[in-house]
């Protein structure tokens, strides 16, 4: 019985660091979502007679529209923070 004591009194206070860790870990991220990360410039190499027609947030990552002629109809993602092309997905029209 009093093995059974200990016990419950051991998993009683693993559960309690357990919420303790999580409750910490969520109010640590929340404080620092408000701040902005600062970036040195970055460059982006658009191709030849394209231009950035929309921009959007995308998780992490920056959605730019090209437009502006037939070879320019693709979205690229962007790393803002360094500038990198992380993919591109090319728009063609349906047949």
């Amino acid at each position: 019985m009093r093995s059974l004591k200990i016990l419950v009194i051991v998993m009683g206070l693993l559960i309690v660091t357990g919420l303790t860790v999580i409750f910490a870990t969520l109010a640590k991220r929340m404080a620092g979502a408000g701040e902005p990360q600062a970036f040195d410039s970055a460059t982006l190499q658009l191709p030849k007679g394209c231009r950035v027609v929309e921009m959007a947030a995308a998780g992490p990552r920056l959605a730019l529209r090209l437009g502006d002629g037939p070879d320019c109809e693709a979205i690229l993602f962007v790393d803002p923070a360094t500038g990198r092309q992380l993919g591109k997905l090319q728009l063609l029209q349906q047949p």
